[in-house]
């Protein structure tokens, strides 16, 4: 049994395809101040097979003071645990699970970043 941490963070990379740990430490443990708790339950998921990692090779120098961050996405196994595990829900998720290209990869992370500002602001609308 995964604890419900776990499972928000495989949610959270099938929904957004590309996280850093600084995006999934923003978006499901705000006080995790050092990003220990986060980084330790990246390694839990890494161990299990449930997310890949890969190194991002082509950085900004003006984010993360151009220092290269790895980077998480969707593996085969944790789309299979998703899809078994979803409950009563009809659909099934589909999972692009291979590595991302490393040049393009600052980008999908940034594209990310974009769908994690659309998706706040959309909880934010009243209705």
């Amino acid at each position: 049994m995964l604890p419900q941490r776990d499972l928000e963070i495989l949610r959270a990379v099938a929904r957004y395809d590309t996280l850093t740990r600084a995006q999934i430490n923003r978006l499901l443990f705000p006080n995790d101040h050092n990003g220990r708790i986060t980084r330790k339950r990246l390694a839990v998921l890494l161990d299990l097979g449930l997310v890949n990692q890969t190194a991002m090779r082509v950085v900004n120098p003006a984010m993360n003071g151009g220092v290269t961050a790895p980077v998480y996405y969707p593996s085969a196994k944790g789309e299979d645990f998703l899809n078994q595990n979803q409950g009563d829900g009809p659909e099934q998720c589909s999972l692009n699970t291979t590595t991302p290209n490393w040049m393009f990869l600052y980008h999908f992370v940034a594209v990310a970043e974009t769908h994690i500002v659309v998706d706040a602001v959309v909880n934010l609308w009243p209705g």
